[in-house]
């Protein structure tokens, strides 16, 4: 077998891999969109070994940025993980993986790696290539009858985002007092929601005298728990830690979905039991539960040990490549 970086036109034996490895077709659009169309990086940044002119294994990551202390990194999401039918166990995964951090590093700066393994891979992120665990994140969510449901005149969607989205975001994060989270530029928020071509995003601003009170992202989808119904996942919410302002949001999403005919089984988020918008939530009726999801990091640079304390993280379901 032979390892090599990924050339332009592998994607067609990536695609056809990817179908082999999980018996389900991956959209060639949403490849172009994660890996080619990257706003962050000018080459998917992707490892394939080959048997020949078949590829066994592949493993890529695409390009983030996070903020460490205000600082801004180059950074990757791992992700797309897969090896052929019948190349299990032969090592294959984590000589990828260790090639490509090494790669990218040097090429393109990446000062480190995030992601949110699955059971299958997350033995072999810690133990084979020396991955750390930050935490184990919990599904946060509420049922859509108590979210409350009623027109807030000052929420409108969001067409595109701009700089001043992008400000409000990251002084309402820095003002929860987190020190490490991905950066949510405009470019980046125009990508990972605006231009996705797989998935529907509804991007809210909430406007009061002309100033932004609060910014929430959001999609539903057909409840895999409970057919015939509907739940909505609040991939990001911005916002200071007031009640009203967060019923606001809520209740304007709400109202949003119910005038489109969606009726919402319930709401689901992430957030962090550090964040102090935290127990207000739970006030409203928000609980944890399942389905639990492992987060962990991998630093390629000195400097970088804040992404080992969860307690620096402001994560949301938008930093997932999964949701």
């Amino acid at each position: 077998m032979e390892m090599k970086s990924y050339r332009p036109g592998d994607e067609t034996e990536i695609l056809e891999l990817f179908l082999k490895a999980f018996g389900k077709p991956l959209s060639y659009q949403f490849w172009q969109w994660r890996f080619a169309n990257n706003p962050f990086v000018t080459r998917p940044m992707i490892s394939l070994m080959w048997e020949e002119e078949t590829p066994a294994g592949h493993y890529a990551v695409s390009g983030t940025e996070i903020c460490i202390d205000g600082e801004v990194h180059p950074f990757s999401l791992s992700g797309t993980t897969m090896t052929a039918p019948g190349y299990e166990g032969k090592g294959i995964f984590s000589t990828l993986a260790l090639n490509l951090y090494d790669r990218v590093a040097k090429d393109y700066g990446i000062a480190g790696v995030m992601g949110f393994p699955n059971h299958k891979s997350h033995y072999a992120l810690i133990k084979k290539i020396h991955w750390k665990d930050v935490n184990m994140l919990t599904n946060f969510s509420i049922p859509g009858i108590k979210a409350g449901v009623r027109e807030i005149p000052g929420m409108r969607l969001i067409t595109r985002f701009e700089q001043r989205h992008a400000d409000f975001i990251y002084q309402s994060i820095g003002e929860l007092g987190f020190s490490v989270f991905v950066n949510r530029s405009a470019a980046y928020l125009n990508w990972r929601y605006l231009d996705c071509p797989v998935q529907e995003y509804d991007c809210f601003e909430y406007i009061d005298k002309k100033e932004i009170k609060g910014i929430i992202v959001t999609k539903s989808f057909d409840s895999f728990q409970y057919p015939g119904h509907k739940e909505v996942d609040m991939m990001e919410m911005f916002c200071e830690p007031e009640e009203c302002v967060i019923k606001d949001l809520l209740g304007g999403a709400g109202y949003f979905y119910t005038s489109k005919q969606v009726n919402i089984l319930q709401i689901n988020t992430w957030i962090s039991i550090m964040d102090a918008r935290h127990l207000i939530m739970e006030k409203l009726g928000f609980t944890n539960g399942a389905p639990l999801t492992f987060f962990c990091t991998k630093s390629f640079v000195p400097g970088t040990d804040q992404i080992y304390d969860y307690r620096n993280w402001y994560l949301s379901l938008g930093d997932s490549d999964v949701f």
